[in-house]
């Protein structure tokens, strides 16, 4: 979720409880039906006379409260106490004593006392002009201003405030990428620019007094220096320049969140804001980006679809209701039977709010009687939203009860809704994203979600100091000059019946003109003419005629007719994600926008390999190589008319329906209008339409319209297939009739013949209505309605509509086979080709026959590997795998149908099993011009995990600078494949760029293998595809190199190779690794690359000796590498096992003749791996898999001690300087060589004296009682600490040292949870500097909880599982938390959109 304005007050914000959207009776949108409906206006524009000071002080309180920064100038700077200059490239050291306040600076070797503050001051120069700091989250990030290091006194010690003094626009510019995104349309960036400007002002005013104005965090406003590709929000913020939102005379609190789910919400808390006003936003509902959480509740209460959980819960209450009705009913001899209706209700507070807090079920249930006789009874329960439904039914988007839900009706089921991310107040950044799409620009974004606010232009004063002295330059900045609207402009909204319509723009006044282009639904055109039949209008670069009952038109026309554009025909976007639209022809042009697979492009030219097209109101460039071939025809549907004729129809055709005074089920009746009645349809989200009947207009539930016009125009020139829909608004109130059977014609099946990925099937027969479900490829469904570009479909008890061109006929040009007695049927679903039909069931046997893709085969006997079938005649087997059953539903492909076992799949065609060459898998399109990030974590790697959820299962670990193709970027995560798999990323640890990576610098190094090719393959992995084979002692650019894996170039080919197949500059010739050991990437020198044998991720084989060295208790030797696996038995602290194969995080080993796998951080050896492990990265570090019982507590085992490994001269003791352990509490790890993951060989107490051989950056090389080895840096001081006892080592057992007993020097054996300078408590351990429970585990289900602080005030959230540094947020007494990972003594929670650590004692579960 984006972090946003919004949601920097949530300690605040939390208390309050926000409005919720949950409509009754299934109405799901009740007051703004379409975006059609709303007329937005500008924020006014005004300008301030006198100029404000444009420097922002930001706290960059992201660094915590560090003792050493490590700073790189890139540009002009010099020293505030001396006045000396630094060039451009120095590396400087900021060192500070939190318990004596000192900072000291570090220049060229010479280390100077700078007291309790100085400054780095920033002079005028060209270029890039910042600091970059190695500890910030984005270190390559320059930082544009002056920057101040000062020491705060703060209880016992001190605090180090870094604080860069940055011009208003210059910080704004880091803002924007994190906060919305640089491939954000640029109106919606420019509204995001305004309304961050406006925030970041406001602050300046309020926080004057203090240290800082904002701080670098979700706090304030996210902020991580300058990063590079940032062009798009460059341009947003200079466009705007200056300018911000007032009301009044006041600067406005520019709230905004993710997505407020179709409805706006106000402060509650006490905050009365005029501006802030609760009211529908129907761009926010439209954008299918939104979040929202969807639960289908069947009809049929018996069904195994349902939840059991709601089932049960229904059962319990319908059980007392029956009871009080005078029915025997008990658990036993009451079955649920039909669901006729869910209806929410009861508000949390008042209209126009729909804030819904209980929804009732009606269903019928067979019971017995007073007298016991079996009885059937209609029965109403209620049940609580939030405190009953959210969690059961897993509907939770964050912890606070502030999702807005709806209710529609799929056939004769019905679909719960949750939506809203974020407080949902001010600005929805989704909203705005919409409204950008659709034409709209800034000021009306800003007009619509901050009324009556006026834009006011303000000039800002930047100060610098000049360029070759420290006298200061006040520069005073104008804002951005901006173009008045002209007031006689005449606009138009397009207002068609479906929300996801697009309305047809032609090139003369009659339905039958060709068509040009289509306006979205909500779009804004410029009206040039109006004859009160035709309109003729401007939208981008299109001129051409709609009809004027699809406008709602502001003003009156001033133009005149002119000649319709001309076109050359329409193209649609062929890239597997999206294609770059760009400012010019040109692969270094600017991207302006992206359309998305499947669009559909107005082309106006085309030359060469680009394409001028259109996209919306968007005119710019398109690469031909990822478009279609240009048609004459418009190959989608497109909308001719405002409106659409329809037919009143109920299940049974009897009966009359409800016309409402508006959208719910608890409206005024203006009229009853009886099945089969025509009327006039204006608008339609899917739940309510908006008819005209007999003179009225009023509103009719969308599952009584059945339309018989022709409102929809496919390119083919087909007609619509109807739409209707049946069922009963609400039984209880006499709207409508008894729900009856539905007629429906033969049931043809069809199989989902998608080119990859699922098919959508939506409500309506339009492009761009609601999704109800998506249906995997080579899914059987069945066929109700057939049309030409629709068809009526029904899949998984779920009616809709899906394309027709997806769909392939069963019974199309082939016979459906007899089903055998005692068998079944199903359908060959191979990825491609052909599927073997062999003799016996079992790899290599003979090929009797090969079966096409989708065809039907009679199956006599199933198996789990292999069926028993007959295919036109010839009976045989063939692989399960490879087959859908008529009584299953159709699970996702996977990306390489390649199965029967690891010999190369069974599917006939371009991959045989009998043939060892692997393919070489050609690139996607849109590759060249797809969107690629390098990951940027600051050490380690990067979780992949299955859903873009924190806590959710980590699929594959990606490590630093690895580049990645992104599949879809989303606000916080991005979807991306990896080794196999794909899962989610989070965006934080992520650089990105566009395009395939520029050929820049590098390496150069030779394939040495030691015969035949080198596999290049798309991802650092064995299960990568294969792009090119490299020859032998051929030469490839290296771009990144890594200890497994390398990014190379090879005849213009981007991929990776395994690192030990290449010889580089300098080195040796590297010989070949003998056995198994890396050869899996060698080829066998004749170019089939067949080999594969090595060990798969980079992990090292051949046998070793480890030592179990858990803090206390047993080690878990498991079934598999994974937690979730079975535990085969415990292994004692301090045991030897031996290991099979080293892997990160996972071992294979043996213990007393049982193999199973035991977590690495566990184990200790003797000889250090040969890939130490990297803490990963996304805020869950840590996992630990101790059993915590069978072992000896207290008791050190005695366990040799391996000689570190020194630097590479050794140095002379007799130059060694005395340094002390500065930790804030407890010992220092002795570590073997300097590496976090590296053997701990001892710990030094806290304030104890070491020999300093070698200083390093991040790693000194230390002498502690006749022990050498490696410490962090960070926790040394060569300034004697207070409280010392003058230098030597302390007693045993002081500084608070962690693990078993305590040798006499003071150190102790290592207890697999030491700290780099932390007390590491019992029950805890330590990976990569990160203090975690070990017994923290995902819980069983959704798991919610109260803070319950001991002392009432407020629960700290804190960042491990210490109360270290500052806490992330306080959550006050009483507020829910969602459970992410429950501990004995922690817990991880989510707190609003923050994830943070909490004693377990201190929460409340709710039950």
């Amino acid at each position: 979720m984006p972090k946003n304005v919004g949601e920097r007050l949530r300690a605040v914000l939390a208390l309050c409880a926000i409005a919720v959207m949950l409509t009754a009776g299934g109405a799901p949108y009740a007051s703004a039906a379409s975006v059609s409906d709303v007329q937005v206006a500008s924020a006014p524009l005004s300008t301030r006379a006198s100029a404000m000071n444009g420097m922002v002080r930001v706290y960059l309180s992201s660094l915590g409260n560090p003792s050493r920064l490590d700073l790189t100038v890139v540009g002009n700077y010099s020293i505030s106490t001396t006045g000396e200059f630094i060039a451009s490239g120095s590396s400087l050291t900021v060192g500070f004593s939190s318990s004596t306040g000192a900072i000291t600076l570090t220049h060229n070797g010479v280390k100077t006392n700078m007291g309790t503050i100085f400054s780095l001051r920033r002079h005028s120069a060209s270029g890039t002009n910042g600091i970059k700091i190695s500890q910030a989250r984005e270190s390559n990030n320059p930082y544009p201003g002056d920057l101040t290091f000062k020491a705060v006194s703060s209880g016992s010690g001190y605090t180090l405030y870094t604080i860069a003094n940055i011009y208003i626009e210059n910080y704004l510019y880091g803002v924007l990428p994190y906060e919305m995104g640089n491939s954000t349309n640029i109106e919606a960036l420019k509204a995001q620019a305004v309304a961050a400007r406006t925030y970041t002002v406001r602050m300046m005013q309020n926080r004057a007094s203090g240290l800082y104005d904002v701080k670098d965090t979700t706090s304030d406003q996210v902020y991580r220096g300058t990063p590079s590709g940032n062009a798009n929000c460059v341009a947003a913020v200079d466009a705007t320049k200056g300018i911000v939102l007032m009301y009044g005379s006041s600067y406005i609190t520019t709230y905004y969140s993710a997505s407020n789910g179709g409805q706006t919400e106000i402060d509650r808390s006490g905050g009365a804001y005029a501006y802030m006003k609760v009211k529908d936003d129907p761009f926010d509902y439209a954008n299918p980006s939104s979040t929202v959480k969807k639960k289908t509740v069947y009809a049929d209460l018996t069904s195994s679809m349902n939840s059991s959980g709601l089932i049960s819960l229904l059962k319990t209450k319908a059980v007392s209701k029956l009871s009080s009705m005078g029915y025997s009913a008990t658990q036993s001899n009451t079955t649920l039977q039909t669901l006729k209706n869910v209806t929410a209700h009861t508000p949390k507070y008042a209209s126009p709010s729909r804030l819904y807090t209980k929804m009732d079920f009606t269903f019928t249930a067979a019971t017995q009687n007073s007298a016991g006789s079996s009885a059937t009874a209609t029965v109403t329960v209620t049940c609580d939203i939030f405190d009953e439904l959210e969690s059961l039914l897993s509907m939770g988007i964050q912890s606070l009860d502030n999702e807005l839900w709806s209710v529609s009706k799929s056939g004769s089921n019905f679909v719960l809704e949750a939506r809203r991310y974020g407080h949902g107040m001010g600005m929805s950044q989704r909203g705005a994203m919409y409204m950008a799409k659709l034409g709209y620009t800034y000021d009306q974004i800003l007009g619509f979600y901050y009324d009556g606010c006026k834009r006011v232009q303000h000039s800002f004063t930047n100060t610098i100091l000049s360029a070759d002295s420290t006298q200061e330059q006040v520069t005073v900045e104008p804002p951005a000059e901006l173009e008045e609207e002209d007031p006689s402009a005449c606009r138009g909204t397009v207002k068609l019946v479906s929300a996801g319509s697009a309305l047809a723009i032609r090139s003369a006044k009659s339905t039958t003109a060709p068509l040009i282009g289509t306006a979205g639904n909500g779009a804004i055109v410029d009206v040039l003419s109006n004859d009160g039949t035709w309109c003729f209008i401007r939208f981008g670069s299109l001129k051409g005629y709609v009809p004027s009952n699809a406008l709602s038109i502001s003003g009156t026309p001033t133009g005149t007719e002119e000649t319709a554009t001309s076109i050359i025909g329409f193209a649609t976007v062929t890239a597997s994600d999206f294609v770059n639209l760009r400012e010019e022809g040109s692969m270094s042009a600017r991207v302006v926008s992206t359309a998305p697979s499947g669009a559909v492009l107005t082309v106006f030219s085309q030359s060469g390999s680009w394409a001028k097209v259109q996209y919306n109101a968007t005119v710019a460039y398109a690469n031909t190589g990822f478009i279609s071939a240009v048609t004459a025809t418009y190959p989608s549907d497109a909308v001719s008319s405002g409106s659409a004729t329809a037919t009143v129809s109920t299940s049974d055709g009897t009966g009359s329906v409800n016309l409402r005074a508006s959208a719910s089920t608890g409206a005024q009746v203006l009229a009853q209008i009886p099945s089969g009645t025509q009327v006039t349809v204006s608008s339609d989200d899917g739940s309510w339409c908006v008819v005209s009947y007999q003179g009225m207009t009023g509103y009719v539930m969308s599952a009584y319209i059945s339309y018989t016009g022709e409102s929809l125009e496919p390119g083919t020139g087909g007609t619509q297939e109807g739409t209707g829909g049946t069922g009963n608004e609400d039984g209880g109130q006499g709207d409508g009739v008894t729900e009856g059977d539905t007629q429906t014609p033969a049931v043809r099946t069809a199989i989902v013949t998608t080119e990859y990925g699922s098919l959508n099937m939506r409500a309506q027969a339009s492009a761009g209505s609601q999704i109800l479900t998506t249906i995997p490829r080579g899914a059987l469904v069945e066929v109700t309605q057939e049309g030409s570009t629709w068809c009526g479909v029904r899949y998984n008890g779920i009616s809709g509509y899906s394309m027709t061109c997806f769909l392939t006929f069963t019974d199309s040009g082939s016979t459906t086979p007899s089903v055998p007695e005692g068998g079944t049927t199903a359908v060959v679903t191979t990825q491609s080709g052909s599927l073997n039909l062999r003799q016996q069931a079992r790899s290599g046997s003979a090929i009797l026959t090969r079966i096409p893709q989708y065809a039907t085969i009679a199956v006599h006997e199933r198996g789990a590997e292999w069926c028993h079938v007959t295919y036109n005649g010839v009976t045989g087997y063939v692989m399960t795998v490879f087959l859908t059953f008529q009584d299953e539903p159709m699970p996702d492909l996977p990306d390489d149908s390649t199965g029967e076992g690891d010999t190369g799949g069974d599917i006939a065609g371009d991959t045989d099993a009998n043939d060892p060459n692997e393919p070489i898998v050609t690139p996607e399109p849109g590759g060249d011009d797809a969107l690629y990030a390098v990951v940027t974590t600051v050490s380690g790697s990067l979780n992949l995990r299955r859903d873009a959820l924190p806590g959710s299962p980590v699929l594959a670990r990606i490590p630093k600078g690895t580049t990645i193709r992104i599949d879809e970027r989303l606000a916080a995560w991005s979807r991306t494949t990896y080794g196999g798999q794909t899962g989610y990323v989070m965006n934080t640890y992520l650089t990105f760029h566009q395009g395939k990576p520029e050929i820049s610098g590098g390496t150069t190094a030779v394939v040495t293998t030691a015969s035949g090719s080198l596999n290049l393959r798309t991802e650092p992995s064995l299960s990568g595809g294969v792009v090119a084979r490299i020859p032998q002692y051929a030469t490839v650019n290296v771009q990144q190199r890594g200890d497994s894996w390398c990014y190379v170039v090879y005849n213009d080919t981007i991929g990776y190779v395994m690192t030990t197949y290449l010889t580089f500059s300098g080195d040796s010739a590297q010989t070949q690794p003998d056995g198994g050991d890396a050869s899996g990437e060698n080829g066998s020198g004749n170019g089939d690359n067949s080999g594969n044998t090595g060990n798969a991720g980079g992990n090292s084989s051949g046998t070793m000796t480890a030592y179990v060295q858990t803090a206390s208790g047993s080690l878990n030797l498991r079934e598999q590498p994974g937690s979730a696996y079975r535990v085969l038995r415990t292994i004692p602290r301090g045991s030897a096992v031996t290991v099979l194969s080293y892997g990160d995080p996972w071992c294979q080993v043996t213990y007393g003749g049982t193999e199973g796998y035991v977590m690495t951080s566990f184990l200790r050896f003797d000889t250090q791996p040969t890939l130490p492990q990297e803490p990963d990265t996304d805020k869950d570090q840590g996992e630990t898999d101790t059993s915590g019982s069978n072992g000896s507590s207290g008791e050190t085992s005695q366990l040799p001690t391996p000689t570190p490994a020194p630097p590479q001269e050794q140095p002379d003791e007799s130059t060694a300087v005395t340094a002390w352990v500065n930790t804030a509490s407890g010992s220092l790890n002795l570590r073997y060589s300097p590496d976090s993951s590296a053997q701990i060989i001892g710990t030094i107490p806290r304030l104890a004296a070491v020999k300093l051989l070698v200083e390093g950056k991040e790693w000194s090389y230390v002498g502690y009682n006749g022990q050498y080895g490696y410490v962090m840096t960070r926790y040394l001081t060569t300034t004697q600490p207070s409280g010392n006892s003058g230098g030597g080592s302390t007693s045993s057992g002081s500084g608070g040292q962690t693990g078993g007993s305590s040798s006499s020097g003071g150190t102790s054996q290592p207890s697999g949870g030491g700290s780099e300078g932390q007390q590491i408590p019992d029950g805890m351990a330590e990976n990569g500097g990160i203090i975690l429970d070990i017994t923290l585990q995902v819980p069983n289900s959704a798991t919610y909880a109260t803070a319950a602080p001991q002392s009432g005030d407020a629960l700290r959230l804190w960042t491990m599982c210490a109360e270290s540094g500052d806490p992330l947020a306080s959550v006050p007494s009483g507020e829910q938390v969602e459970i992410i990972l429950t501990g004995r003594t922690w817990c991880l929670v989510q707190y609003g959109t923050v994830q943070g650590y909490c004693q377990t004692a201190y929460l409340e579960v709710v039950p």
